[in-house]
């Protein structure tokens, strides 16, 4: 093929323009009663996790399982560096890095060609243990709306929302210990996020975090407390996501999901 430039999207004007104009170009979240209230509990928490590995293997072989039987993966254009080519296929053919301390624990890796979203592989830190499984999955949902990111997401305060939630519903797929370790990781990921977000209030990354991780822990909640249809129907309306029928701002004004009636301590309780 004819030599390609690549871009890093993060640079992209067009990226940055989408982070200002999201929210009414509100860049900063207020510390009101209910954020306060969720700092507090969540530095007075005590972390608790099943102490056990697993294996990249199995790991994908869940993911594999889960996708295939709950919510189907739409295949993706993949770009293979080695040989300068570009193929289409599934988010699970992707290569998956592992690396020692990786400090955003998993990351999918993607470029820019003309109008083209092209992925290269994922990237896992190598002591996520049982987290494994749904940090993979978090990354793999990261190809679904990235690959169509300005159509897919209206706001780019919720680009974490849909890989969380399905972060901690594939937990359930597996056992308990599994599910408990996900929802405990996935807490202690936010108080960490708070403790940055203090001295860096502009970092527009951290606070996509910190917005989806209400909304995802707020939509969690009424799915495991809702009947096996409603589960399904949730999923489906994610497969539609997915399959670009619909938005992440149209099923998130589905459920009634917002910011305001997501920053609730409640949901952090499971």
């Amino acid at each position: 093929m004819d030599e390609i430039t690549i871009y890093d999207i993060n640079q992209l004007t067009e990226f940055k323009l989408f982070q200002s104009r999201s929210c009414n170009g509100m860049y900063t979240l207020l510390f009101d009663d209910d954020i306060n209230e969720i700092i507090n509990f969540l530095n007075e928490k005590k972390y608790k996790y099943y102490d056990f590995g697993i294996s990249f293997k199995s790991a994908r072989r869940i993911n594999e399982d889960f996708f295939n039987e709950k919510i189907p993966l739409q295949d993706i254009y993949c770009l293979i560096e080695k040989y300068n080519l570009i193929v289409e296929s599934s988010p699970l053919d992707l290569c998956v890095k592992m690396e020692d301390d990786f400090s955003s624990l998993g990351k999918v890796n993607f470029t820019k060609i003309d109008d083209m979203i092209l992925f290269k592989n994922i990237t896992l830190d190598t002591h996520l243990n049982s987290n494994l499984i749904s940090f993979y999955a978090h990354e793999l949902v990261h190809t679904q709306i990235e690959k169509n990111l300005y159509t897919l997401l209206e706001n780019y305060f919720d680009r974490e929302f849909i890989s969380i939630f399905i972060e901690l519903v594939i937990s359930d797929f597996c056992y308990h210990e599994f599910s408990h370790n996900t929802f405990e990781k996935r807490l202690e990921i936010l108080k960490h996020q708070f403790e940055f977000y203090k001295s860096n209030r502009s970092d527009n990354v951290v606070r996509s975090y910190l917005v989806s991780s209400f909304k995802a822990l707020h939509l969690y909640n009424y799915y495991i407390n809702s009947s096996s249809e409603i589960k399904k129907e949730i999923l489906n309306d994610i497969e539609r996501i997915f399959k670009e029928e619909i938005t992440v701002g149209i099923l998130l004004n589905k459920y009634e999901i917002d910011y305001d009636n997501s920053k609730k301590i409640k949901y952090l309780k499971k």
